[in-house]
């Protein structure tokens, strides 16, 4: 499930089961936002 920052690493982080497609949406959702993040230009 994750851990809080709070906690920086101190505590165990759970993982829990999730369906198939609902893991494979997840993913596409993140896809999408590093590939938009990692698209953006960082003024100098």
């Amino acid at each position: 499930m994750g851990g809080s920052i709070k906690d920086a690493g101190k505590k165990t982080t759970y993982l829990i089961p999730l369906h198939t497609e609902l893991a494979q949406a997840k993913k596409q959702i993140y896809d999408e936002i590093w590939n938009r993040a990692s698209e953006q230009q960082i003024p100098t």
